[in-house]
C-alpha cells in the first residue's frame, strides 16, 4: 500500500508533507481495512443463499420481489447498452476525449456482463 501511495504521489506530482510514520500508519490502515472488507464481502457472498432462502420462507413476498429484481436489472444494463452505443457513436463522430471512450467501454463491458448473467440464469431456470 505504501508503494502504491508513493506511486499515486509521483504521478500527480503530490509533494510528501507527512512524517514517515505517518504515512506507514496510513498505508497499514488502508491495507486493514481492504483486508477486512474483502474478508467481509466474501462472508457475504457465502452466506447470501442461505440468508435468501431463509428469508423467502419468512417472507415470500420478497421472493417475487426478488424476481422482479431480475427484470429491473435487465433493463437498467440494456438502457446502460443502448447509452453506451449512442455516446460510443457520436465520440467517434466527434473525435471527443479519451477518457469519456473508456468510461463508456467500461459501462457497455458491465451491462453486458449483467446480460449475459441473468441470460444465463434465465436458461438454467
Amino acid at each position: 500500500m505504501a508503494a502504491l501511495i508513493e506511486a499515486l504521489n509521483v504521478a500527480f506530482e503530490v509533494s510528501i508533507s507527512r512524517s514517515w510514520l505517518h504515512r506507514r500508519l496510513v498505508a497499514m490502515a488502508l491495507t486493514l481495512g481492504i483486508g477486512l472488507l474483502l474478508m467481509a464481502s466474501l462472508v457475504f457472498l457465502l452466506a447470501s443463499n442461505t440468508a435468501a432462502e431463509l428469508i423467502t420462507v419468512r417472507l415470500p413476498v420478497l421472493g417475487a420481489l426478488g424476481q422482479l429484481s431480475h427484470v429491473v436489472r435487465l433493463l437498467v444494463a440494456l438502457t446502460l447498452l443502448l447509452l453506451c452505443a449512442r455516446s460510443e457513436f457520436e465520440s467517434q463522430a466527434m473525435e471527443t476525449n479519451f477518457a469519456g471512450r473508456v468510461l463508456c467501454a467500461g459501462l457497455l463491458g458491465g451491462s453486458l456482463r449483467v446480460l449475459a448473467s441473468l441470460s444465463l440464469k434465465i436458461c438454467v431456470a
